[in-house]
């Protein structure tokens, strides 16, 4: 996680919301795609086991 402090630290100081290596729209649909995977497959995490909905 080396990296990732590093970039954030210079977003911060540039005053940056998002980064242009990995902007957030990018980091959502990378997610979706993980979460329709874990359905696919039946992974269910502890916390989403008690989860109604």
């Amino acid at each position: 996680m080396h990296f990732q402090a590093v970039e954030l630290e210079r977003m911060v100081a540039a005053g940056e919301r998002s980064s242009p290596i990995l902007p957030l729209e990018q980091s959502v649909a990378i997610m979706e795609t993980l979460d329709d995977i874990r359905k696919q497959i039946g992974v269910v995490y502890p916390s989403e086991a008690n989860a109604s909905g």
